[in-house]
């Protein structure tokens, strides 16, 4: 007769129990009723309890939940606080039931299902770890909320709120291997980090709702970085300021009859060669300063409306239909179908409908650029011609502007006249060099210049009065530096002609004291007309020739004084800046279009400087500061010297 042995038998029914059934327990009470505040500060078994109710559990950061099948279950109206590790070795990390709170501030990993499992009126809200090995990150169901500002990874979805009027808000990181978010209707997603699918699916998934992104939003596989699926129960919004991607950055099912609107200042990034594709409905997207769209365009079926509220320079292909309304903030704009006029093809072959957006500010920065060149010239003359024997005089400057209607820039000049006075009517001919350069407000576009001058002066007095005369004449270099995506680049020639006047004299003098008033007024005319000149950018478009008139009228009051060998002068003054800038033509592909250049040369200024001449070695100079009415401000220094 066989005989079992008391230890195998004990051995065989131990088998028979769950894993962990003679496991001690991390939290205390081990066994709580409903309404116990629990404390989980040791290491082993959680609390698996589908009937506790309306109470608390937290996990210590000295807290290690791990053995059983899931750390942690319960039923209704429950707040966990995890500060500690917690571990479900056969199914969820954490799985409730309805009005359960869970806050993450350690780790929660679910091995054989949700790192995070709830019913109804769910609240997540992670600061930590949540891991899924085998399914999805956090799963809720209805009127969930969850809030991430760790890290949630899983092998399905990362958060799966499928369900109507889903809330998501997350700056930290979603990294699924299927969709990153997934929801149902009146979805309201928030994100500022990153949420990402590995796979073939969406970053985001939904039905209808509000998506507003300043982070990233990336599908890495075959599907799209937002991705609204039909039938819609109502209108979707998204605000994109960060950066989509996918196989198309924004897609829509064709049978979405609701309304999707887009309104981007970030970056839509569509790697099968659509970017947006936005389904049937009356859809409207909004085209932002600081938009970029890499991909067509597709606005499906309806009365469609494309709005580019940005200036920035720009080429959108559509994919298969055109919108209906197609408005353009400023600048000016072409519109090309698939066959351009023969013979008239631009230099990128166009081959869908596009739409063409030109910047007028990359154009109309030589405007400005040639009136700091042109009168930096003329006012060195002014200043240091002599009716005999040789001289020199330099400027620089520099300032901003921001036009009301246009991009802003910095700009800088700098420059040198050499002349000889004859000593016959106070004739002096000059010649000169100058050249400045503009950064515009959106940081990647430079515009240059330099010039070549050669002229006469005039100097003279009357008694009290005296006068100076400049007129010169020469050729310019103008070039735009800019990416291909925006403007592209230019190189093109020019012609500058400019005259200065400029009269006065003392309108009261000291006797004894050294010192007086007196008033000088100033007038500037200056003409510069730019060649005909293509584009590397915008589908190898062309700028017609144009010319740009520039007048200055400046009255300025001064005190002079004398100080030994050395006069001095402040002064105060106030420019009145006037501009007649040609409109700007743009041409491609057999159209074109004229819209307004930027006023960049016009306005009023008020000026503070000093100009000083000293006795030994003819040095002279004068240094001003200036703001305009839109409160710019520039400075502006000179140099020159009589031999």
């Amino acid at each position: 007769m066989n005989r079992v042995s008391p230890l195998a038998l004990a051995a065989a029914l131990m088998a028979l129990l769950p894993a962990g059934a003679f496991a001690q327990s991390a939290c205390l009470p081990s066994d709580p009723a409903d309404g116990d505040d629990v404390i989980c500060a040791g290491n082993g078994l959680g609390i698996e309890d589908d009937g506790f109710d309306d109470g608390t559990i937290t996990i210590t950061p000295t807290g290690v939940i791990d053995g059983g099948d899931r750390g942690l279950r319960v039923d209704d109206g429950v707040t966990i606080v995890n500060d500690g590790f917690l571990r479900g070795p056969g199914d969820h990390g954490i799985q409730g039931d309805n009005d359960v709170l869970v806050t993450n501030n350690g780790t929660v990993i679910g091995v054989g299902g949700d790192g995070i499992n709830i019913d109804n009126n769910g609240v997540v809200i992670n600061n930590g770890v949540i891991t899924s090995l085998d399914d999805d990150g956090v799963q809720l169901e209805e009127r969930p909320l969850v809030i991430n500002n760790g890290t949630i990874t899983a092998p399905d979805e990362g958060i799966n709120v499928n369900v109507d009027y889903a809330q998501v808000a997350n700056t930290g990181t979603v990294i699924a291997g299927d969709d990153g978010v997934n929801a149902g209707n009146f979805a309201d997603i928030f994100n500022s980090g990153l949420i990402q699918s590995t796979g073939d699916q969406d970053a985001i998934d939904l039905d209808s709702g509000k998506i507003t992104n300043h982070g990233r939003l990336i599908s890495l596989g075959g599907e799209d970085g937002i991705d609204f699926d039909a039938p819609a129960a109502g209108p979707s919004f998204v605000r994109n300021t960060g950066h989509i991607e996918g196989n198309i950055a924004i897609n829509t099912d064709a049978a979405d009859l609701a309304v999707q609107e887009i309104v981007n200042s970030g970056t839509l990034i569509g790697r099968g060669g659509v970017a947006v594709n936005l389904g049937g409905g009356d859809d409207i997207l909004r085209l932002l300063d600081g938009s970029v769209v890499s991909g067509a365009i597709e606005m499906g079926a309806g009365l469609d409306t494309l709005a580019v509220m940005t200036r920035r320079s720009q080429v959108l292909t559509f994919d298969t239909t055109v919108p209906e309304t197609i408005t353009v903030r400023g600048g000016g704009f072409v519109l090309l179908n698939a066959a351009p006029a023969p013979g008239a093809k631009p230099a990128a072959v166009v081959t869908a409908p596009t739409l063409i957006v030109v910047d007028e500010a990359p154009v109309s920065s030589p405007d400005r650029l040639s009136r700091e060149l042109g009168m930096g010239i003329g006012g060195s003359v002014l200043d240091f011609q002599v009716a005999r024997g040789p001289w020199l005089g330099t400027f620089a400057n520099a300032g901003t502007i921001a036009p009301d209607s246009s991009q802003g820039a910095d700009y800088a000049s700098r420059g040198i006249a050499v002349g000889f006075g004859t000593g016959w009517q106070g004739i002096s001919p000059f010649v000169g060099y100058g050249q400045g350069a503009s950064d515009l407000d959106d940081g990647v576009t430079e515009t240059r210049i330099r010039s070549y001058f050669v002229g006469l002066g005039l100097t003279g007095e009357r008694g009290r009065f005296s006068y100076d005369a400049a007129l010169y004449a020469g050729r310019t270099h103008n070039k735009i530096n800019s990416p291909d995506s925006h403007t592209g680049s230019a190189d093109f020639d020019g012609q500058l002609l400019g005259v200065s006047l400029r009269g006065g004299g003392l309108l009261w003098q000291n006797p004894t004291a050294g010192y007086g008033i007196d008033l000088v007024m100033q007038g500037d005319y200056l003409r510069h007309k730019t060649e005909r000149h293509d584009l590397s950018g915008l589908a190898g478009g062309k700028i017609s020739e144009r010319t740009t008139t520039t007048t200055a009228l400046r009255v300025e009051m001064g005190l002079p004084m004398q100080v030994n060998d050395m006069s001095m002068r402040p002064y105060l003054a106030l420019t009145s800046f006037g501009g007649t800038p040609d409109d700007i033509t743009f041409s491609v592909g057999g159209a074109s279009t004229t819209f307004d250049a930027a006023d960049v040369s016009g306005g009023n200024a008020l000026a503070l400087g000093a100009s000083f001449a000293t006795g030994g070695n003819g040095l002279k100079g004068r240094f001003e500061v200036s703001r305009d009415a839109d409160d710019n401000t520039s400075w502006g220094i000179k140099l020159g010297m009589q031999f």
